[in-house]
């Protein structure tokens, strides 16, 4: 479960973050409970401004136990941070709030794309995040941020996840979703703005259409139907 950000959990936060095993790896570290209000009430300003996106990650009675945070949005995308407190790790929090996190992001916020970058030595969070299907590992596909991001020590590995593969796991593991993994084998991920110009890479067959509003939905059927292609059905991912 998550919530915005406010300035009443932040005691219970910053306790959690104190924990000499989370605060190497929190990026908005606090060396006082002063400094942490104050991260606090600039990180909910920022989400004002439409710098970030932050959420306060809550346990199954609605206790703070950390946080997820879009920084750097710039277009339409930035760089995850989550952090959670040392009682909660393994626990499966961390892919919950990962899950509601991204539905949101993506869905209504008009993102497309989250970078990750983990410090090579974070092993747990390096683990977790190649247990996640929709992740990919960008050092060679994002050359130039992983290069910039390791500027002056090779510190960071750097992943990603796009809106496309996202849905594409949502998809796959819905239980109404009536086609099967295999049905999905032979699968296009081409986004809407890309469709005019890469039709012609899809084979001649029935199309079923996965999309993120009915919008794209009409468009893109109105363009392939047009192109003489057969659409059976869609699934739209909200």
């Amino acid at each position: 479960m998550l919530k915005k950000r406010d300035l009443y959990e932040s005691i219970e936060l910053y306790k959690l973050m104190t924990h000499p095993d989370v605060f190497p790896f929190v990026r908005q570290k606090a060396g006082s409970y002063l400094e942490f209000l104050f991260i606090t009430k600039q990180t909910i300003e920022a989400e004002e401004r439409g710098e970030l996106i932050s959420r306060t990650i809550l346990d199954e009675w609605g206790y703070p136990i950390g946080t997820i945070t879009l920084f750097d949005i710039e277009g339409n995308s930035g760089f995850l941070g989550t952090w959670l407190g040392k009682p909660y790790h393994g626990k499966g929090y961390n892919s919950a709030a990962k899950d509601a996190f991204f539905k949101e992001i993506f869905y209504e916020r008009g993102i497309e794309s989250v970078f990750m970058r983990i410090r090579k030595e974070n092993i747990r969070s390096i683990k977790a995040a190649e247990k996640l299907p929709y992740v990919v590992k960008a050092n060679e596909t994002r050359k130039s941020m992983y290069e910039k991001l390791n500027a002056d020590r090779n510190i960071y590995d750097l992943y990603e996840i796009s809106k496309d593969q996202y849905t594409l796991h949502l998809l796959r593991n819905s239980p109404s979703n009536r086609f099967t993994r295999t049905q999905l084998k032979e699968q296009f991920n081409i986004p809407l703005a890309y469709l005019k110009r890469n039709f012609n890479e899809i084979p001649s067959k029935d199309i079923h259409l996965v999309v993120s509003n009915p919008l794209e939905k009409n468009i893109g059927i109105r363009f392939l139907r047009k192109k003489g292609f057969r659409v059976v059905g869609y699934t739209i991912i909200s």
